[in-house]
């Protein structure tokens, strides 16, 4: 369905079922985006809005989770000043209509029961028992064969280089990458304040080293340990990919 078609039902669905859409008008594009005049009448009078989408690479707008971000906190904070334009809404595009989320306080996703067992029960049992069963050789090598698999379909967008900067640039800064780990740990008998900075130092040159290598940008797990891991017979089932399709194959094969 065109845009057109979805912002009208929209408008229907917010104004009122009697009002139409009039004109879509490019207002022009800015660094981080680009904005409409909408204008539509109502049985009272002509309105008017803006609607504002984000663009999908740079500064950190690469997946559809981010911008959701970027454009619900705008919601709040354009709200909250005085003098401010105001929010109207925030909506999300689906293949056949326009979604309101304004008033979304949580999200939730709803998946299936995944089947057999995490692979940590593999390697507990190599740990207490010493040693390496058939079993476990064939199945470290399913693993392997399906990872090969995944990591041999390369991307080849003109934006590879910027969404690789940002898959290791997320490596050291995210919260649920190194930066995040590291502030996880209390500093006690393990590991000291002094010891994680001096391992974050360490990331960093690291980060210069292969920012650059986008021909390695490939189709990812992104989080392939062994607790999203579920093994059942010589089959597997993966849980949590969480972190965009694209990233360095050598993110999957250092989980394990």
């Amino acid at each position: 369905m065109e845009m057109t078609s979805k912002l009208e039902d929209y408008l229907k669905e917010r104004f009122g079922p009697e009002t139409r859409l009039r004109d879509m008008e490019p207002l022009g594009e800015g660094v981080h985006g680009r904005a409409f005049l909408i204008r539509f009448s109502t049985p009272q009078k002509e309105e008017h809005l803006i609607m504002k989408a984000l663009f999908p690479s740079r500064f950190g707008h690469d997946h559809y989770s981010d911008r959701a971000q970027v454009l619900l906190l705008a919601n709040a904070n354009y709200n909250e000043m005085p003098k401010h334009i105001k929010a109207v809404d925030v909506v999300a595009e689906s293949p056949t209509k326009l979604i309101s989320v304004r008033d979304a306080k949580e999200y939730y996703i709803f998946m299936e029961e995944a089947k057999g067992e995490a692979y940590f029960k593999d390697l507990d049992g190599i740990l207490n028992t010493g040693r390496l069963t058939d079993s476990d050789v064939e199945r470290s090598k399913m693993l392997a064969r399906f990872l090969a698999q995944i990591h041999s379909v390369k991307y080849t967008g003109e934006d590879a280089p910027i969404l690789y900067r940002r898959r290791i640039r997320d490596l050291i800064g995210h919260g649920e990458c190194i930066m995040g780990i590291a502030d996880s740990f209390e500093s006690n008998d393990f590991i000291t304040d002094d010891e994680l900075v001096q391992y974050v130092e360490k990331c960093l040159p690291w980060w210069g080293r292969i920012r650059n290598k986008s021909d390695r940008l490939c189709r990812v797990h992104g989080d392939f340990h062994p607790g999203n891991i579920r093994l059942e017979g010589d089959d597997l089932t993966l849980l949590d990919r969480s972190r965009g399709s694209w990233g360095d194959p050598v993110d999957d094969v250092s989980c394990l």
